[in-house]
């Protein structure tokens, strides 16, 4: 196996066939730039995505957020915000997916920390900034 770029002068090209017949890695220099070039692009905007205080999450989002750290489950959720139980887990989805979480409490537990929601029986969802 191996990526070329379609401009390969015809000598690397066969140098590369000659390599990949021998089980080496065939791989252009061009295209190892190209590689290396958009790992640091996607190196640098994960440091920066990491580095971001706030994720935005929608006022409606924020909302049903509350009721989860509050302990509130999928049904009463969405007879709390008069919303159907699939718009429920589309939201947990999003939170879970925006917040980076691999659960429920784990979510809600971060947007405390980060000031997104208030603490559980301390009151209403904080304004958006």
């Amino acid at each position: 196996m191996g990526y070329l770029l379609k401009s390969t002068a015809s000598e690397t090209l066969m140098s590369m066939l000659r390599a990949a017949m021998r089980g080496e890695a065939a791989i252009s220099g061009a295209m190892a730039a190209r590689i290396l070039e958009e790992f640091g692009r996607l190196a640098r905007g994960s440091l920066s995505s990491a580095q971001e205080d706030t994720p935005a999450l929608t006022t409606r989002e924020r909302e049903l957020l509350r009721l989860v750290a509050d302990g509130a489950m999928d049904k009463e959720i969405a007879t709390e915000l008069s919303i159907s139980l699939s718009t429920v887990k589309t939201h947990v989805r999003s939170i879970l997916a925006k917040l980076r979480s691999t659960s429920r409490h784990q979510a809600a537990a971060s947007a405390v920390q980060k000031g997104l929601i208030a603490r559980p029986g301390q009151g209403d969802v904080p304004r958006e900034k």
